[in-house]
């Protein structure tokens, strides 16, 4: 999807609907998501120029709780879901190689309580 057109169309409140299933549907949560996913795609142009079309992902985040490991050895472990996840903005291109850049999450602001979605 093209950067500016994506840009606009989260300030637009286009991306609410994939937003609130991903985060909940409170206003201040989606406000904080929809400022976290612009901020992470205008710092992609920023690293990245020339690269316009561009895809978004979520990579919800996950805490094993006991038996960490062990589940490579056929064991069992006890895992958990938290309400943290990794976004990335990604763009293909021919080129042969592969490059990525993170910001670190002390950097980034804590979001409010994210609501349950029941």
């Amino acid at each position: 999807m093209n950067i500016q057109f994506l840009l606009e169309a989260i300030d637009a409140g286009k991306t609410d609907n994939p937003l609130g299933i991903l985060y909940g549907t409170s206003p201040e949560v989606l406000q904080t998501q929809r400022l976290r996913y612009q901020r992470a795609i205008r710092r992609f142009a920023e690293i990245f120029p020339g690269r316009d079309d561009v895809q978004l992902f979520s990579a919800p985040g996950r805490t094993e709780i006991g038996g960490n490991h062990t589940d490579h050895q056929h064991g069992c472990a006890l895992a958990a879901a938290v309400n943290l996840d990794v976004i990335a903005v990604v763009a293909f291109h021919d080129e042969g190689v592969s490059t990525a850049s993170f910001i670190h999450a002390s950097k980034v602001k804590p979001s409010p309580e994210v609501e349950r979605n029941v």
